[in-house]
């Protein structure tokens, strides 16, 4: 499977290649070849209407295969858009994973895939995803200075509790907040954002209450709103954020043009080490080196850095502590993390090999709050790659976290919600 996620890793964060613009699974993309097609009798599609709720008029299970990899697409296509919705509503329920029931007006797919990588390869490939998606994203935010990141999710999770209990039993939790935020958290008045989504354009944010100033540094693609006094919640200062942006798959985001001077010292900042990314040291170097030795291009080498990453003999997706930051040291004697330790390693090995990359925080749309990572393409711009999957970023990535040294200026205080705008 090495491999195949090197290829398509090079494939889809470097080169512009054509993109489905709605589902098609009789035009397989290249490299995906067709194995055999079921068609389901009308008597099992009665069947399956009664079970799965809305009336169905055809459905074939189409099988593909890509390298040593097998894939089975399943096509139903219901009498009306609202059986649709009712199949696919059940589909999910029975699978309980959003991101392999998809719907195009009144066919629903569903992907049937042993390797969950190939799955999410499918899903872009063969147009299930929309190329473009817009969101809006709606949650609270306490402003950070500084804080212990292995208690980040845990603090995420204690604000979770309270908002599902009653007012009366609110003010233990409060008690409890207080006592695990002191002495391992710094709170602000700050946030700070990305300017654009994935792509060209511009995240429209709005915020209760509204901050005093606003700082924008378009060279570093980041926008700072400064906030006076804040309400409290559960004894933290809150804010209400709303952001509406575009996220498009495999797009660059754009770089501020800049003269060669200033290009060159942003470019080095962002190459240069920092506390999160300790590009320095000895065993960090050693490893980079030993990555990409054999690679002359900066393509190649992230390339590399994203195959060793994948490669579970390296390190693994695993760990108890549920939105883990471990630190790039411990997570690499370890040789496990979670997604934000595997963004945490990628950029320190890519800015250990003079490539400017840095960290994007935000959800996997249907999935769950993600850190990926972004690398800057000398004269394009801003693209995004996912370390966790070795994987370009599609439009089910919802971008609006950034941070340049690895210190962010939030936590969650509330649920994230996010409604995709037609």
């Amino acid at each position: 499977m090495r491999a195949l996620t090197i290829t398509r890793v090079f494939i889809a964060i470097f080169l512009l290649s054509p993109f489905a613009t709605g589902a098609d699974i009789d035009h397989p993309p290249k490299g995906w070849r067709h194995e055999r097609t079921i068609t389901i009798s009308p008597e099992q599609c009665a069947q399956f209407s009664q079970s799965l709720g809305g009336k169905i008029e055809s459905a074939r299970n189409v099988f593909f295969a890509v390298g040593s990899e097998r894939c089975q697409v399943n096509e139903i296509v219901c009498a009306t858009e609202d059986d649709a919705k009712l199949v696919e509503k059940k589909l999910i329920g029975f699978k309980g994973d959003p991101t392999t029931v998809l719907r195009d007006q009144r066919t629903v797919f569903e992907l049937v895939c042993q390797n969950a990588l190939v799955g999410r390869i499918a899903r872009y490939e063969f147009g299930f995803q929309p190329k473009k998606q817009r969101y809006e994203v709606r949650f609270d935010a306490v402003p950070l200075e500084s804080c212990d990141y292995m208690r980040w999710n845990r603090l995420f999770n204690l604000f979770l509790r309270y908002d599902a209990t009653p007012a009366g039993g609110r003010p233990a939790i409060e008690k409890e907040i207080e006592a695990f935020t002191k002495d391992s958290f710094e709170f602000g008045n700050t946030l700070e954002f990305r300017i654009h989504g994935q792509g060209d354009s511009e995240i429209e944010y709005s915020f209760e209450p509204e901050p005093k100033r606003v700082e924008r540094e378009d060279a570093m693609g980041v926008i700072r709103y400064v906030f006076g006094d804040l309400p409290k919640k559960a004894g933290l200062p809150v804010v209400r954020v709303v952001a509406k942006l575009t996220s498009e798959t495999y797009a660059e985001s754009p770089a501020q043009k800049q003269n060669k001077k200033k290009r060159t010292k942003i470019r080095r900042t962002l190459q240069k080490g920092t506390e999160r990314w300790p590009t320095d040291a000895k065993e960090v170097r050693d490893l980079a080196e030993k990555i990409t030795k054999e690679m002359k291009t900066d393509e190649q080498k992230l390339a590399a850095i994203l195959g060793w990453l994948s490669d579970k003999q390296n390190f693994r997706y695993a760990g108890n502590v549920t939105g883990s930051r471990y630190g790039v040291a411990k997570a690499l004697e370890q040789g496990y993390g979670h997604c934000w330790d595997y963004s945490d390693v990628f950029v320190t090995l890519a800015r250990a090999n003079d490539i400017p990359t840095r960290q994007v925080l935000g959800w996997l749309h249907g999935v769950s709050g993600h850190v990926w990572s972004e690398v800057w393409i000398e004269g394009a711009g801003w693209r995004q790659v996912d370390p966790t999957s070795a994987l370009g970023c599609g439009s089910d990535y919802v971008p609006y976290l950034v941070t340049n040294d690895g210190e962010i200026s939030l936590v969650y205080a509330s649920d994230v919600k996010i409604e995709i705008l037609d």
